[in-house]
């Protein structure tokens, strides 16, 4: 199933966060739906989608199906194909 959405959850103080912000700016450039939620102003989010590492990275379809999601610094190439499938 193809996700409409990436909600990337990241945090300033986070090392691996900052590794992979570049690439979620740079998809985001290229057209990519990817919003970016910084944990520090989004606390309850993290309960929400229990979010146990950051980064992570959670895929979703518009009627708000989680459809996959990603733990750590991961390639574009993956972040990509999920958002890709089916299109």
């Amino acid at each position: 199933m193809k996700a409409d959405v990436a909600l990337f959850f990241t945090s300033k103080s986070c090392p691996a966060c900052l590794r992979m912000y570049p690439v979620i700016q740079g998809l985001i450039l290229r057209g990519y739906n990817i919003k970016i939620v910084q944990v520090e102003t989004n606390q309850n989010l993290l309960e929400v989608y229990k979010i146990q590492a950051l980064p992570t990275i959670v895929f979703k379809t518009k009627d708000g199906n989680e459809t996959n999601r990603l733990i750590g610094v991961v390639p574009a190439r993956l972040i990509t194909r999920e958002l890709d499938k089916n299109a």
